[in-house]
């Protein structure tokens, strides 16, 4: 009867709280993932300000990384309406380029951007 009582205890200090936790989980975060490259060369293109726009406003704005990869937390899964990029800083990334835009969707994407004139 000591056994079971002390199975019974350590179920409850133990093994409650872990259930729990399972059942509630981790919170999930949304995010989408891109890449921004140079229409002619297929290169990434570093310090590229990518724009997740929904409803015609501009909803989550983040700047390309070293290889021109993009991550935009967007904290929903609905998709974003337009992507837009647009070349911050000037020469420093190697040119200055065009502003580009993109249908969104729900999966990944991929924007070229052409050097401008």
């Amino acid at each position: 009867m000591r056994a079971l009582a002390r199975v019974a205890m350590w179920l409850g200090t133990f093994g409650v709280p872990f259930v729990i936790a399972c059942a509630y989980g981790v919170p999930v975060t949304y995010s989408k993932t891109g890449k921004v490259i140079d229409a002619d060369t297929h290169e990434g293109i570093t310090g590229i300000q990518v724009t997740c726009k929904r409803a015609g406003a501009a909803d989550v704005v983040s700047t390309t990384t070293v290889g021109g990869d993009v991550i935009l937390d967007t904290g929903s899964e609905q998709p974003c309406d337009t992507y837009e990029a647009l070349d911050v800083d000037g020469d420093a990334n190697g040119g200055r380029y065009a502003p580009a835009s993109l249908p969104g969707g729900s999966g990944g994407f991929t924007l070229l951007m052409k050097k401008a004139p």
